[in-house]
């Protein structure tokens, strides 16, 4: 939590998240998960690959020791402008069988032996 400067202390204090905040124990961090998740998309992406779109919703809460299973599915494919547009749903679930996140993306891949290019204008 505190490489992104989060410094809540249900994040690193255990007295506090368990007496004051009911929790079980101190909490995992919501960007540790997006980063999780965002991982699994940059392996399915590639090195020409790019994140047009990424959406992560929190569901639950996580905690130290909890094995975290990161796992998606293409919802949608498309070509536009010469360039594969891939629609995706992610999943974070904890050991416990929780969704504690899930999210959508779009990754865009180019075609076979092209590349795509290294400034994208921005969209409105």
């Amino acid at each position: 939590a505190a490489a992104n400067g989060n410094y809540a202390r249900i994040h690193w204090d255990l007295p506090f998240a368990q007496l004051r905040q009911g929790l079980a124990n101190v909490v995992v961090n919501g960007s540790l998960k997006n980063q999780y998740l965002g991982q699994l998309l940059t392996d399915f992406a590639g090195v020409e690959g790019w994140f047009k779109r990424f959406y992560v919703q929190h569901r639950g809460m996580d905690y130290p020791g909890d094995v975290l299973t990161a796992s998606g599915a293409v919802t949608g494919k498309r070509e536009d402008s010469g360039y594969g547009y891939v629609d995706c749903t992610v999943v974070l679930e904890n050991s416990r069988g929780e969704q504690t996140a899930a999210g959508q993306a779009t990754v865009i891949l180019p075609k076979r032996g092209q590349s795509l290019p290294l400034v994208w204008e921005v969209e409105e």
